[in-house]
């Protein structure tokens, strides 16, 4: 995230709050989990070119919320360090699983 965008999220999250912010952050989710659900049925239901510009856009939503809550929990240098050992765990199991092939 470049430096500009992380000053954007740090105004709009210290002018809400933390209380706001996980409203917010509950509803982006559903918003984004929704537009999941919609495409995956898209994706399933049709043969013409699926169009992603919702998708994208609520992908984009809850980054932002993400890195929000981040910011106000103080909590980025965890969440870095967590999201390294989640995906070394993941390519763990790949691996597992390529053996079990």
């Amino acid at each position: 995230m470049k430096q500009q965008q992380r000053e954007k999220i740090k105004q709009i999250a210290d002018f809400y709050g933390i209380e706001k912010q996980l409203c917010n952050t509950l509803r982006k989710d559903e918003d984004l989990y929704t537009e999941i659900v919609d495409y995956r049925y898209m994706f399933e239901h049709s043969n013409e070119n699926i169009k992603t510009d919702r998708l994208i856009d609520k992908i984009a939503s809850m980054k932002i919320e993400i890195a929000k809550l981040s910011y106000l929990l103080e909590c980025g240098q965890e969440v870095k360090d967590r999201v390294e050992f989640k995906l070394n765990s993941q390519i763990g199991r790949m691996e597992e699983e390529r053996g079990n092939y």
